[in-house]
Parts: C-alpha cells; sequence; structure tokens
C-alpha cells in the first residue's frame, strides 16, 4: 500500500516489496531488516517492522548504486538529519526491481542536487537593499580662514 500524500505536489512513483534494508547510525540499528521501499518525487518510504521511516530526497547524500556479480542489487546513500549526524543506508532488491528504481532514482537525484545548489547560491548572495541616501553636509568650513564654520538648516 502506497503512503498517504504529504502534500498535493507529491506524486507517488515506486513501490517495491522484498527489500532488505539495512540503517546505520544515530539511532539506527537495523540490519538486514525485510521490508518495503516506496519512492516519491519527495521523499523514500522504508517500510519495515512497526514504523515506516521517511525519508527526504533533500537529506540523500553521496548515493550509488552497485551491481555486484554476487548477490542482489543495491542503493546506498548517506542520510543528514537535524537530530543525527550521518545515517548509513543500504537497500538491497532482493526479488528484483532495480532497474525501475534507478531509472526513476538517476533523474529525481539529479533535480534535488540542482535545486540544493540554487538554495546554496540564494543564501550565499546578500538579499538586494536598497541604496543609501546621499549624504548631505551638515556643516561647511571657510578653507582660508577654518575658524568660520557655517551651519546648514534645513
Amino acid at each position: 500500500m502506497p503512503p498517504v500524500p504529504l502534500n498535493a505536489s507529491e506524486q507517488y512513483l515506486f513501490s517495491q516489496g522484498g527489500m532488505q534494508i539495512t540503517l546505520k547510525g544515530g539511532p539506527f540499528n537495523v540490519t538486514n531488516a525485510r521490508g518495503e521501499l516506496h519512492l516519491t518525487n519527495q521523499r523514500l518510504v522504508l517500510i519495515y517492522g512497526e514504523a515506516p521511516h521517511c525519508i527526504s530526497l533533500f537529506d540523500l547524500y553521496d548515493e550509488d548504486f552497485d551491481q555486484p556479480i554476487f548477490g542482489s542489487n543495491y542503493f546506498s546513500a548517506t542520510i543528514h538529519t537535524t537530530e543525527y549526524t550521518n545515517v548509513s543506508l543500504k537497500a538491497c532488491f532482493n526479488a528484483g526491481g532495480s532497474d525501475p528504481f534507478m531509472k526513476l532514482m538517476i533523474p529525481l537525484m539529479a533535480f534535488v542536487r540542482q535545486r540544493r545548489a540554487e538554495l546554496v547560491r540564494q543564501s550565499a548572495d546578500p538579499p538586494p537593499t536598497a541604496p543609501p541616501p546621499p549624504a548631505r553636509p551638515v556643516a561647511y568650513y571657510d578653507p582660508i580662514n577654518p575658524i568660520n564654520a557655517y551651519a546648514v538648516v534645513n
């Protein structure tokens, strides 16, 4: 069963059961758990045990896809979370489905990297400000006789 959309713009793209999921780091110490993987245009949802784990695509870094000679194809990535430093993710496709997953995941992650770069550029540029008003002199002095100063009254 697909996850419930977070908002109206979220689209459900892919689902695969029979996954072998490993999460290590932070509070996670899940090794070889059997579960499901769901992909939307905004997040990756891992369902194993009782509660699903939703991972924003913007939190995925160093994603990699490996096709070993012996064993199942797997997707691995590092998850940067706000509460914990890094969590490593490994999802093995024991029941197939790696090809359609990667055909969707590669362009999604390219878009995420492009959007991340835009956000970094926007945050690095200071917001535009109005130019300061021209400075108006408050007083003048006579260069020949500097003791004489003349005040400007508005």
